[in-house]
């Protein structure tokens, strides 16, 4: 977590930097001639998706874009054939056409714009796949079960996987982060499982290389992913503003006021032994800020601690005062004396060896200043290393201490990665790949979206069309296949015949199925345990996907999902179901009924149902429900029993009978 943190710091620094340079040549006479432009003030920029190992989307016109001086003329060769264009001198923004290629052997492009060149070498034809959503679609290589063993037997190199560090904005930015890398044991480790799966049953049945684009972020809902127009949100600054505002508001409640600007404060204000500490907070401590309050916050806050001493140490003492660790930074005092200071050594535990004069007979008062630069922060670690040693003989400092703030302000990235605002990762990591082809989009998300408000549940539906349809405008192919992955089991086993928010959120993605170029993969047999929100099967879910998008995309005439709900039929007290998708029938995995059927009779009550299978149907009942009403199947957080399938081995989707015509709202 703290590497990542510090690669994103830089990488936002570089981001920064690149803007205000663009920025600085924007003021520039835009009627400057490419021949009068001095070759020190000139510069070439290529988008960052565009890299040595790339793959490109075949048989489609090619669009490579960048950055340069305003009205200079930038030069591409495509395989030594030539394309040029001039610079838009309002924003220094060159985008160049190259005709549809084919399959076929390595291409090499080069770029030219006066005296600089960029080379990309290695570069393949084939379909690209933008993978996209949250933790499922994320999880990696070498976090699946037994992945060690197909990680090193990894060996295709038309297999490339593009990944986009998770970055946030409330502005849509120009270019990602990123490089291409190919499918070898060392890369592979890194790649999406779900992608990495898929692409391996397309490389099967089809000689063509496959480029995998993974713009995912764990934990991420399905607003951040969408277009802050497409929310009808006006005013995205001021969403921003109004939560920091509140959660300033929180911690002052607690703490008390503080500065949220940076000022100058003199440490003896916080550090002397004379300070009223009366009125600070107590903390325990080790803590860290992330397990707290202060996770969202930057900046400075005292901590103070109060301990007495029986006599006076010996003068040749020895004495280590141990502070367990700090993130990210200290200046520490006792008894108002400084005693050390550290930056940036989060990973150790701190200490510091101090004279016996320093301390003294009876109070002593230790007083630490620790700085949060980004991310976590605090007096963290283990209760054990916090502690006053002399001669070896140790004084617990662990447990109660004071703690004032001294000045802190939000931490943006921390607020963007809490959901609480929406569009930051559509700006950073869907927006800047407009111009970029793709054959299509897998998406796996849904889980962080089960919330307690079922109306938002039911909404979800909604969303999700509106972006799926926005996406397909964002990349300018109206008919873009998409292919999604509902959200398999998750949480406790089903005990008892009760309603489920999990259910309803994946009811709400299959409503998908309406928009045209649309399939979903099932995965409601996926969890093999309890309380796993992230099933391991990922070879299997790849296998679906690539079903999925073999009869979608390519055309093949098979069966690619499970059986779905089609009509229900009452006769007296039985009901019969029928499905689509059965290929050449129904099949029972295990046992000899239908596992995880609810039935509901005319008091509003849903049973566990009784049932029996006839080849392209089952019969639903139960013994004390005469007036049948509706039928619910794996229609809980877990359905663990799961057993009715097609001929083609995979999962019929969840489902009720009982949906209303026109229905604004779920019947609950």
């Amino acid at each position: 977590m703290k590497n990542s943190r510090r690669k994103f710091i830089k990488k936002t620094s570089q981001i920064a930097l690149v803007t205000g340079f663009s920025a600085w040549w924007m003021t520039c006479d835009s009627s400057t001639k490419p021949n009068e432009i001095s070759p020190k003030n000139t510069f070439l920029e290529v988008a960052k998706i565009f890299s040595d190992n790339m793959i490109l989307q075949r048989d489609e016109p090619i669009l490579i874009w960048g950055w340069s001086n305003p009205n200079a003329t930038v030069i591409v060769f495509f395989d030594k054939k030539k394309y040029e264009t001039v610079v838009h001198k309002e924003d220094g923004f060159w985008k160049i056409k190259i005709p549809a290629q084919p399959v076929g052997t390595p291409h090499v492009i080069k770029i030219k714009q006066g005296i600089h060149e960029i080379e990309i070498k290695n570069i393949l034809m084939g379909d690209v796949y933008l993978c996209s959503g949250q933790s499922n679609m994320e999880w990696p290589m070498d976090r699946v079960d037994g992945g060690k063993k197909i990680i090193a037997n990894a060996n295709d190199l038309k297999i490339r996987h593009f990944k986009i560090p998770v970055t946030f904005s409330i502005e849509a930015q120009k270019n990602v982060d990123g490089q291409w890398a190919m499918g070898t044991p060392e890369e592979v480790a890194h790649f999406s499982a779900a992608a990495y799966f898929f692409a391996k049953n397309i490389r099967q049945k089809y000689d063509v290389p496959i480029g995998l684009v993974n713009a995912t972020m764990g934990g991420s809902i399905l607003k951040m992913w969408m277009s802050a127009t497409d929310l009808g949100v006006k005013n995205i600054h001021l969403l921003v503003q109004k939560e920091e505002e509140k959660q300033v508001h929180i911690l002052e409640k607690k703490y008390g006021d503080f500065p949220t600007q940076k000022i100058e404060i003199p440490q003896t204000e916080f550090s002397g032994t004379n300070v009223n500490d009366d009125n600070w907070t107590t903390v325990l401590l080790p803590l860290q800020w992330g397990e707290s309050d202060f996770r969202a916050f930057l900046g400075k806050m005292w901590f103070r601690k109060t301990f007495f001493l029986k006599k006076q140490p010996p003068k040749n003492a020895s004495i280590k005062i141990s502070l367990a660790q700090i993130d990210d930074a200290d200046i520490s005092f006792l008894n108002g004396k400084k005693i050390g200071a550290q930056r940036g050594i989060y990973d150790k535990v701190r200490q510091y060896e101090v004279e016996a004069s320093f301390l003294k007979k009876g109070k002593n008062v230790l007083a630490i200043q620790v700085e949060n630069t980004a991310d976590f922060g605090g007096i963290f670690g283990k209760s054990e290393d916090l502690f006053l040693e002399i001669n070896h003989s140790k004084i617990p400092l662990a447990g109660d201490w004071k703690i004032k703030l001294e000045a802190v302000r939000y931490n943006r990235p921390q607020l963007f990665a809490s959901r609480a605002i929406p569009s930051v990762l559509f700006n950073t990591m869907i927006a800047p790949l407009r111009n970029f082809r793709f054959r299509g989009i897998l998406w796996y998300q849904g889980e962080s979206d089960v919330v307690e408000d079922r109306q938002e549940i039911f909404a979800y539906r909604f969303l999700f069309q509106k972006q799926i349809e926005s996406w397909r405008t964002l990349f300018s192919k109206p008919e873009l296949p998409f292919i999604f992955a509902q959200i398999s089991n998750a949480n406790s086993p089903c005990q008892t015949p009760n309603d489920s928010l999990w259910a309803w959120l994946r009811e709400s993605q299959t409503a998908a199925l309406q928009l045209p170029n649309t399939a979903q993969v099932i995965n409601i047999d996926s969890g093999k345990h309890a309380n796993s929100m992230h099933p391991q099967n990922k070879p299997e879910l790849g296998r679906r996907l690539a079903l999925a998008v073999r009869k979608l995309v390519y055309g093949e005439t098979i069966v690619a999902s499970g059986p779905m709900y089609e009509r229900m039929e009452r006769h007296g007290k039985f009901i019969h179901i029928y499905f689509s998708n059965i290929a050449n029938g129904l099949v029972l995995k295990k046992g000899n009924e239908v596992k995880e059927l609810i039935i509901k009779g005319e008091n509003g009550k849903f049973l566990w149902a009784k049932s029996r299978l006839e080849h392209n149907h089952i019969v639903v009942w139960h013994s004390q429900i005469n007036e049948p009403v509706a039928v619910r199947y794996a229609w809980c957080d877990n359905p663990l029993e799961v057993n009715l399938y097609n001929s083609e081995g995979l999962p019929a989707a969840p489902f009720r009978t009982d949906v209303h015509d026109n229905a604004l709202s779920p019947d609950f």
